[in-house]
């Protein structure tokens, strides 16, 4: 868990990913526990977090997302959403 906490901290990207690799929920649980729990101005927290595992709708967003392969390939895509007027 830690090394995949030092990987975001370090803010790189990453362009491809192994298609097959599945992260487990409880990991994946942890981590969008971490990011909601990120402090926001006036600590809001005007978000919500999707995670999108149907690969027809992953398909759909690739369309308007710039055909970014990493849409369909990565373990887990998650669409941040923010409430603009919290």
């Amino acid at each position: 868990m830690n090394e995949i906490l030092d990987t975001m901290l370090a803010r790189r990207a990453t362009k491809r990913f192994d298609g097959t690799h599945k992260i487990p929920d409880e990991t994946l649980t942890a981590l969008l526990h971490a990011a909601r729990t990120a402090p926001t101005a006036f600590n809001i927290q005007n978000w919500r977090f999707l995670v999108v595992r149907d690969p027809a709708v992953r398909t759909a967003i690739k369309e308007v997302a710039w055909h970014q392969p990493q849409i369909e390939e990565c373990s887990a895509l998650i669409v941040l959403c923010a409430d603009m007027h919290a």
